[in-house]
Parts: structure tokens; sequence; C-alpha cells
């Protein structure tokens, strides 16, 4: 038995040790020499005639590995194992397009890279299945990608964030800096924005049973939001927030444990219009600002931030309202990179924190205590200064919006053909590539189909001679496949995606660009657009005026003739008042007739009753219509006693 004494070491060469040795001792890699001097000792031994032992020893490479390749039994840059399914040169091409892809807006995920080298797999005729484990090796290969969670931009923000219109807002911001010489004086430079905080945020990630179905958390479930105002200064300071709330009163309990300062506004929505954006900037803003002027204040361009009288008033109180371009708040507007991404997670883990402690759900009576304490935790000089900082502003540096993209330098060189794959598998092309893809050359339609015809003759010109050599030796058929498929290069399986629509000269008006709402020119434009105002309000008037003055003439008519109508019915009412009044003469008449004849013949009326059963006049042809003659039908209904 071969034993070892204590503290000794145990021979490199020793047969125990390569045995025996636990796996921490094995190398990590089993390449340790260098190819430079491995290709140097193989030219001292070809063209010098140094000995194989000599040159392994002088340029400290293995003999053996040295001997392999000078007697040709290893081709020198060739790896052990299987052959790979991408070569150095493909998955650098691979990369640059993975890269170039990510950079416009069009990641690839790791299903569709995977499928991709599928294709190119059965293009070179390799019979493998590219799995997720050739993934993890390509990315180790290969340190300069990585998968990530891309944020959702909308095309209108992707589109906005054109180099062109960059330039323009740092032109223009640096220009009105060095007008009002505030390039160098931070304390100077102010961003306002507006964010909605809800009263029942997100719940955070919590620890439930593995396995179990339907976790569940206790929120108060009123889904009303507040609209909170901040303005923070490039000194790293900021300014008591305002607080609009949903409500048409404010209730005092609303305001226990609120930020000192804190102002609120009160609305149908919540929302912020032109009044509560005019009260904050006059009672808030202006109490809370430096007394130095001028003052640079840049805000979004909302409609409620164009309110005349505000703008009139900042211009008294020189100060300089700077509208950032549109839609491209989320990477221009410090607050959105620096404060408010800070103060949502707060205010997730104060209210998280509020419900497990106090085991009640956040109301509109405790949100200005919880918020307080939100604000304060976000709202700190490191969070404003990077804002301000990763935006350009303060310092001033447009390389931090317009600098030159890592990823385009280096994919430069990829050239970006249409959607049009070569491969077995169809690429399904986008009815509104050609028009979204501004660099690709406009064709006419005669070459298109030259080009079509000439594929088409190629085409069936290859599949003739493909047939023939089949049919002359049906052995080489493989070998005719194989130099089919791999002759379709890796870029020719490549997708390349277009690029984003640019922004057309004749398509860019003021309405895509920031502007200083407060220079001469603008309260000029104001002036003139209040007075156009003024003078469509004063027609407006008038037309109203000749509205009212017609519907007066029309009413006056419709009473005249209605007067006519009474007139009319009193005539009638007269007329058969008078008919009346003639039947009851006649009927006294027969009457009185009846009771004399009554009389002489010794008759006792006792009862008379009777009905009429119709009543109509008669008119005489001579009388044209004028007299009648009244004649009713009776039924009489007489008891006597003789």
């Amino acid at each position: 038995i071969f034993k070892v004494p204590s503290g000794a070491r145990l021979p490199v060469a020793s047969p125990f040790l390569s045995l025996h040795r636990p796996h921490s001792l094995r190398p990590e890699f089993y390449k340790q020499w260098d190819d430079d001097k491995m290709q140097r000792a193989m030219k001292s031994v070809l063209e010098e005639g140094l000995p194989v032992r000599k040159a392994a020893e002088h340029y400290d490479v293995p003999r053996s590995t040295l001997n392999d390749r000078i007697q040709g039994k290893v081709i020198h840059g060739s790896r052990s194992g299987p052959s790979r399914y991408l070569n150095d040169a493909e998955e650098e091409e691979l990369v640059l397009f993975l890269l170039r892809s990510s950079s416009i807006g069009y990641p690839r995920s790791r299903n569709e890279v995977i499928a991709l080298v599928q294709r190119v797999c059965y293009n070179k005729g390799l019979s493998v299945t590219v799995t997720h484990g050739w993934w993890e090796g390509f990315c180790r290969r290969n340190p300069s990608i990585a998968l990530r969670t891309p944020a959702q931009v909308s095309l209108a923000r992707a589109k906005a964030t054109d180099p062109e219109v960059l330039h323009h807002y740092f032109d223009l911001l640096e220009s009105t800096m060095i007008k009002y010489s505030i390039s160098d004086k931070p304390a100077q430079i102010f961003n306002m924005d507006e964010t909605g905080v809800p009263l029942n945020p997100d719940p955070q990630k919590g620890v439930y049973k593995k396995g179990s179905k339907n976790p569940v958390a206790i929120t108060s479930g009123d889904k009303s939001q507040f609209t909170v105002v901040g303005c923070v200064s490039a000194a790293g300071y900021c300014i008591p927030p305002m607080i609009i709330l949903d409500r048409k009163t404010l209730h005092p309990d609303m305001t226990i444990g609120e930020l000192p300062g804190t102002i609120y506004g009160l609305s149908s929505k919540g929302w912020i219009d032109s009044e509560l954006f005019h009260m904050w900037f006059n009672d808030h803003f202006l109490r809370y600002a430096p007394p130095v002027r001028p003052l640079l204040l840049l805000m979004d361009g909302h409609s409620t931030h164009f309110c005349p009288d505000t703008i009139r008033l900042a211009a008294e109180k020189d100060v300089v309202l700077f509208t950032l371009p549109p839609n491209t708040t989320h990477i221009a507007q410090p607050l959105d990179k620096g404060c408010f991404g800070p103060l949502k997670t707060e205010w997730k883990k104060v209210c998280h924190d509020y419900l497990v402690t106090e085991g009640r759900v956040v109301t509109r009576y405790s949100f200005s205590k919880l918020f307080s304490k939100a604000w304060m935790q976000s709202m700190t000089m490191r969070n404003i200064l990077s804002g301000f900082r990763v935006t350009g502003i303060c310092p001033l540096d447009r390389t931090k919006l317009t600098g030159k993209d890592e990823t385009r330098e280096l994919t430069e060189k990829i050239p970006f053909n249409p959607m049009i794959s070569h491969s077995p598998f169809p690429v399904r092309k986008h009815k509104s590539f050609d028009k979204a893809n501004d660099n690709s050359e406009v064709r006419s339609d005669e070459e298109s189909d030259k080009e079509s015809d000439e594929g088409k003759v190629k085409s069936s010109a290859y599949d003739k001679d493909v047939k023939e050599s089949i049919h002359n030796d049906e052995s080489d058929l493989d070998h005719v496949l194989m130099a089919k498929q791999t002759s379709r290069p890796l870029k020719d399986t490549l997708s390349f995606p277009s690029t984003l629509p640019k922004v057309i000269p004749h398509q860019q008006q003021d309405a895509h660009l920031s502007r200083v709402i407060t220079s001469r020119q603008n309260l000029d434009i104001l002036a003139e657009k209040q007075r156009l105002k003024d003078e469509k309000a004063r027609l407006m008037e008038e037309k109203k005026k000749l509205r009212e003055e017609k519907k007066k003439l029309k009413e006056d008519k419709a009473r005249e003739k209605q007067k006519l109508r009474e007139e009319k019915a009193r005539e009638r009412q007269e007329k058969q008042k008078l008919m009346s009044d003639k039947a009851r003469v006649r009927e006294e008449k027969y009457k009185g007739t009846l009771n004399m004849w009554c009389d002489q013949n010794g008759i006792y009326i006792i009862l008379i009753t009777g009905k009429v059963l119709k009543k109509k006049y008669i008119y005489p042809k001579k009388t044209k219509g004028k007299e009648g003659i009244m004649v009713c039908k009776f039924v009489l209904y007489i008891f006597i006693i003789h």
C-alpha cells in the first residue's frame, strides 16, 4: 500500500494522483497554451528545422500537441468534439443582427433565435435539433447579449425620438440658456410634471404555499386616483406638491399628516385643468421659487399648460416657460427619469406596510399621512440631480439622448435588405413594409417583373440540372441535395426588420417640436389669437341677437294668429247662443198652444216627459243657406187624467 506522509505533496506525474485527485484540483480548461506560441513553434519546426522537443520547451507548448500538428494528425485551429452549428463568422453576424433588431425596437426572443438557427442547420443539411443548451453556450461565447424584458414604447414615442427632433430640442434649449445666462445656474432651472397616485396600488409579491391556486391580498378596492403636481430644481431641491382630489369639497380630516406646504385642488375627475394650473403657478410656484430672475420652467405640452392668463403672468414675472417635444417625456423629463419611478415604488411599499402593521386599507382620509412618507423617501437630492443629469439638461449634454448608438456603429456593415428569406421556410412580409422602410430603393414595376422572370428562369435551370444529375447517378443524390442546401449563407436566412419611418421634412411642424411659450413672438401670436377670439365672440353675439329678433317676430305672429282664432271662436259661440234662444222661444210658443187646447177640452196634464231623438237644420233653397228651420224629433210620454 502506497502511503503519503502527513504534510507531503504527491508528484504531478503520480498515477495515484491522476486516479484519485479531487475534482477541485482538475484544471478548468484543458487547453493551457496560447495559439500564437503554437504557431511560432510550428513555424520554427517546419521552416527553421528546430526539433519538436526543443521548440516545445522554448515556446512552452505541449510536445505531443505540437507533434500532432506537425505530422498533420490535427489541423491547427480546429476544435474537438462535434461540429458547431455556426462558425465564428456566422455567430458574429447573428449577434450583430440581434443587436440591430433590438436597437430599432424589434427585439427577437430566445425561441425565435433557436428557430432561426434550426433553419440554418436545415439549410446546411445538418440533422440536429437546436435546444436551449445551445442558447446557453451561445450566450457564454457572446457576453454582449442578454435576455431582458423591454419597456413598452408606443409607435408615436418611437417616432418622436428621431435625432432631428432631439437635436432641434437641444439647440433651442441651449440658445435659451445662453440668452438668459442660466447655463451655469442650476438653482434657476425647474421641471414641473403631473403623475397619478392610485388609492389601490398593485400589491407586492408575497410568500404563498407552493401550488396554491388564486393567491389573494386584501386591498381597499377603491379605483380612484389623485393627481400629484411635482416641481424640482436642478440644484437638487423640490417644491411641496399639489394634490388634486376628485371631490367638490375638502374635508379637514383629509389633510391630517400632510407634508408641510402642500396645497389642494378640486376637480370632478381628479385631473388638472387650466384653472388649477394657473392657481399652482400663481399661488404656489411663485411663492417657493427663488427671488432671482429669470427662471426656466420645463414642462410637457399638455393643453392645460397653455392658459393665456398663466402665459402673460409668467412673462410679467420673468419666468420662461419651455415645453418639451411631444411624446419624448419618457426620455427628456427629469421627473419621469429620476423621481416618479421611486415615488411609485415607495408608495406601494408604504401602503403594504400600513396594511400589515395597522390592519387597515388606504382611504382618502389616510392618504396625506402615507403619501408624505413616500414623498420624503423618493424626492431626494440624489434622485433629482440624477434626473437632470440623465436627460442632458444640467449639465447640458445632448449626447445623453442624441449620442452615437454603439449598436448602430457595430451593425453599420450589415446591409439591411427587405424581409425576404431564401430558406425553405416561408417568411411573411407585411404589406406596409415597403412604405415603412425609407432606406429601400424604389424600383419600377418593369424592373421587378424582369428580375422575377430572371429568377424563375435561373430556378428552373437549376432544378433541371439537379434532376439530370439525379437521373444520371442516383448515388450522388445526397451530394446534390447537400450542395443545394449549403449554397445559402446565413445572411440570406436572416429576416431583417425594417427601421422606423423617418420624419418627413414637410411634416415637421412647430407642433412636433419644443418651444418657448413665453417668448415675444409667442406672446404676439397669443395676442393675435386673443383678438381673433374676441372678434369671433363679437360675431357670435351679433348672430345671437339676430336669432333672438327673429324669434321675437315669430312669437308676435303666432300671438296675432292666436288672437284671430279666439275672436272667431267667440263669434261662433254668440251665433249658437242666438240660435238656442230662438229655439227656446219657439218651444215656449208650442207649449202655450198645448196648454190652451188642454184647458178647452178639460184635460189635466199631470206629467209630460220627452227625449230628443234627432235634431237638424233644414235650409230652403231660396234662402241660400243663410236661415234655416230646426226640426226636432221628440218622444213624449204623457200621463193624463180626464
